[in-house]
């Protein structure tokens, strides 16, 4: 009997500790683990069974949990000892992580299902053997893709964050954490999608009180003037007929259900179908954004790519794409994938919509045109000496471009073309500048093969001006061993330096941020944040 009461005096605060960590377990906000495995970088050392505590160190690549099930293949996988019960949990030690790019560790985010006038905020966890240099929160919230500049908290692995503003709309919105480090190299996380809720609007029910009846001052002027030459008895049937005229009128009135249906058809605006694309990687992802600003549900929504190159584009995945339904003032925003098998892309995309209303009548319409003339996405750069870069010129067939730009210097220019021809996947083999009196003059030039076809591209590129004033002229010289990617890749360059450009992103600014620099204001570059002015 002793040694049973001192079991239970032992025991008990343990199960109260267990109760109490499990209570605070499930009150956490919602945690995304994603932790992409590279199988290139795995050297592992094969543990013995007879260690099955993984006591010994293990040199590994990191581990993708994003579930139970993905936790119990990894115990599976990696011999873990338990089973992953709260008796008998999974025990792990004595991990190297091998990563050459940072690790996306684990992405939170509250409140675990906003609504469409709340922000989020996101918080990422990374991990990497270099200082990060730049943590981007992108996000897609129906129309476009943006970047915002994620904030360091501290900790280690640090943690950063950022804060989503209100998305306005309900529907589901696609979240990614994008890393770059010192050494240069990038990490990704997954895309996650997140719920954006409609906001509950609660409405009390119209107090009702008896109502008296009003006399129009017209109608006691008339009763008046009656009596005055009538008598009593006048005055009596005239005001019968106020009455009977006052009743008429209310009878004219439709009912309150009545005025509601009215109202609800004045207010319906239909629905929409937007479209937008851009390269992730070496793939090009389509979004068509169906919204749905009725009063009413939409179902049976079905996307369906009605036209696309398919000369030098590959679908991966179906045709179409089915929503079961979209709730009033909510959206949805079904995605396409392609692979390019050109280096050169051009053509246009064009999707057709179909729903049906509540009536049960199906509806249907096509997005504007998608136009696409890509080169410079599915190039990759390549290290070539200024010699054999002039030597190869030589064998290669050419197009050439001029334009004149008003808003910047030849040395502005010059830092611009370097930036362009950075992020347009060109490796840059030489930059000089000459000054000629009162003029100065700038040749870069750059190197750069397809993805897929392997054929080399070079440009070359001359800037010049007076010196320190604004207004330069361009000469871009396309030369290729594909005749199809030059013409398109002088456009890309072009568009490129006669815009307004993000220094840090290379992102374009729209017109409202170009306005604000013009006038000497500071703006904010839309897709990563930072501040920008003249």
């Amino acid at each position: 009997m002793v040694r049973r009461k001192y079991i239970l005096a032992v025991l008990t605060p343990i199960l109260i500790l267990c109760s109490f960590t499990s209570a605070s377990l499930m009150n956490q906000p919602f945690v995304y683990d994603m932790v992409d495995i590279d199988q290139e970088t795995v050297n592992k050392d094969v543990l013995s069974p007879k260690d099955p505590l993984n006591l010994a160190q293990d040199l590994h690549a990191a581990i993708a949990i994003t579930g139970n099930a993905d936790f119990n293949d990894a115990a599976y996988a990696e011999e873990w000892f338990g089973n992953g019960s709260e008796i008998n949990p999974y025990i792990t030690s004595n991990y190297s992580i091998i990563a050459t790019a940072p690790v996306i560790i684990s992405i939170l985010w509250t409140p675990l299902e906003p609504l469409v006038n709340e922000p989020i905020d996101v918080r990422a966890i990374i991990n990497d053997t270099h200082p990060l240099t730049m943590v981007l929160l992108r996000y897609d919230d129906g129309y476009i893709y943006r970047n915002l500049t994620m904030g360091l908290m501290g900790g280690s692995p640090p943690e950063y964050y950022a804060a989503l503003p209100a998305i306005g709309e309900a529907g589901i919105i696609q979240v990614e954490v994008w890393a770059l480090d010192s050494n240069g190299d990038w990490g990704f996380s997954d895309v996650i999608d997140i719920e954006i809720k409609q906001a509950v609007i609660t409405t009390t029910s119209p107090t009702t009180s008896p109502t008296t009846s009003q006399i129009d001052p017209a109608d006691i002027t008339l009763m008046l003037l009656v009596a005055s030459l009538g008598g009593i008895g006048s005055l009596v049937i005239i005001f019968a007929l106020i009455i009977v005229r006052k009743r008429k009128k209310s009878d004219d009135t439709p009912p309150f259900e009545d005025r509601i249906e009215e109202q609800l058809v004045s207010d319906q605006k239909g629905v929409r179908a937007l479209r937008g694309a851009e390269f992730v990687g070496n793939r090009l992802r389509l979004k068509v954004k169906i919204v749905n600003n009725t009063l009413n549900v939409i179902t049976d929504v079905a996307v369906t790519l009605s036209s696309y190159p398919r000369d030098s584009l590959n679908l991966e995945g179906d045709i179409s794409k089915i929503v079961p339904k979209i709730d009033p003032e909510g959206f949805r925003s079904p995605a396409f994938e392609f692979l390019p098998t050109q280096d050169c892309v051009r053509g246009n995309i064009v999707a057709s919509i179909s729903y049906a209303d509540h009536h049960g009548k199906v509806h249907s319409m096509t997005t504007e045109p998608y136009i696409i003339r890509a080169v410079c996405d599915l190039l990759t750069p390549e290290r070539i000496s200024s010699e054999d870069f002039e030597l190869r010129l030589t064998s290669l067939d050419h197009g050439e471009i001029t334009l004149r730009v008003e808003e910047w210097t030849p040395e502005e220019m010059q830092s611009k073309t370097q930036k362009v021809l950075e992020t347009s996947n060109f490796f840059e083999v030489s930059s000089k500048t000459e000054e000629i009196q009162e003029h100065i003059e700038s040749r870069l030039t750059g190197w750069a093969k397809g993805k897929y076809t392997n054929k080399n591209i070079g440009v070359e590129i001359t800037i010049t001006g007076l010196s320190g004033v604004k207004g330069a002229t361009c000469k871009i010289q396309m030369s290729g061993e594909d005749d199809a990617m030059i013409m398109p890749a002088i456009d890309e360059i072009g568009k490129k330096l006669s815009a307004w450009l993000c220094p840090r992103c290379s992102g374009g600014l729209p017109v409202e941020s170009v306005k604000e620099i013009k006038a000497g204001k500071t703006t904010v570059c839309p897709f990563c944040g930072i501040s920008i002015d003249r």
